[in-house]
């Protein structure tokens, strides 16, 4: 599996546990941090998807920008439309933005 689905997949996996975890303290908290999971894990995916196609870097500058766009739309539609409890919400996100850091751990085999 290339790198870019990889280090997306661990994100959405780290988002995941959190949200059990969050739910398990607090179901509405949990629907909230599965709210953040989605708001970021769809954007993250697509743009594994386009950088492992990426052939050019201006290719994957402009792909790295629409995708933090989406993110940002993503993340306003649903603090707009649905209310998401702030706790579970902003914790997945966070969560989700720190286990990024981490993606270089990866190593190409």
């Amino acid at each position: 599996m290339p790198l870019p689905y990889r280090i997306v997949l661990s994100q959405i996996a780290v988002g995941l546990v959190f949200a059990c975890l969050v739910g398990a303290w607090s179901p509405e908290d949990g629907k909230g941090a599965l709210l953040g999971v989605v708001s970021l894990g769809i954007p993250k995916a697509w743009f594994a998807w386009r950088a492992e196609a990426a052939k050019s870097g201006g290719a994957l500058l402009v792909s790295g920008v629409t995708r933090f766009c989406l993110e940002a739309v993503l993340v306003a539609v649903v603090i707009w439309r649905l209310e998401p409890p702030p706790v579970g919400f902003l914790g997945a996100i966070v969560i989700i933005q720190i286990s990024q850091l981490f993606g270089g751990i990866y190593k190409e085999k």
